[in-house]
């Protein structure tokens, strides 16, 4: 008479074992909690100011060469910093600036905004801001323009 085959164990681990539609309320709770923190937690690239392309005049209205020109942007929200760059016009006065993004999270966003209804003596801002400043050659003197993506009507200051 030959060997009789060995039985093997069998073991159920229950780990995510759903048989009916009846899944438990925690269970629901966990993955729709997961894609939702990475929705808010996750920084996202928002454009702050588009491309432009601009052309920088001197004091009698004809193109300035070769000026100094200077682009900051920012998204106004915690943990958000102020960035620059700095070209120079080419002989017609022209200059091409890139698209401008800034990573940010949704709650990053909420609480900027949460901030910005404080009382208007804290000062807080919020949302996309982009300038542009052209330096002749006098850098104390400038002119400065200002574009808001939420409006983009061009408002000219001269200082």
């Amino acid at each position: 008479m030959g060997a009789r085959p060995r039985q093997l164990n069998r073991y159920e681990l229950p780990l995510l074992h759903v048989t009916s539609m009846n899944a438990s309320p925690r269970l629901l709770v966990v993955v729709l909690a997961i894609p939702a923190l990475v929705l808010i937690l996750v920084p996202w690239n928002t454009t702050v100011v588009p491309a432009v392309h601009v052309q920088v005049f001197d004091e009698t209205g004809k193109p300035a060469a070769g000026v100094r020109v200077e682009q900051e942007w920012q998204f106004f929200a915690p943990n958000s910093d102020l960035a620059r760059t700095t070209s120079s016009a080419d002989a017609s006065g022209f200059i091409t600036l890139p698209k401008r993004t800034v990573r940010i999270s949704l709650a990053s966003r909420a609480v900027g905004f949460a901030r910005s209804l404080l009382p208007v003596m804290c000062g807080y801002e919020y949302g996309p801001f982009g300038s542009i400043k052209a330096y002749g050659p006098d850098a104390r003197a400038y002119d400065m323009v200002v574009f808001d993506v939420k409006h983009p009507t061009v408002t000219w200051f001269q200082r």
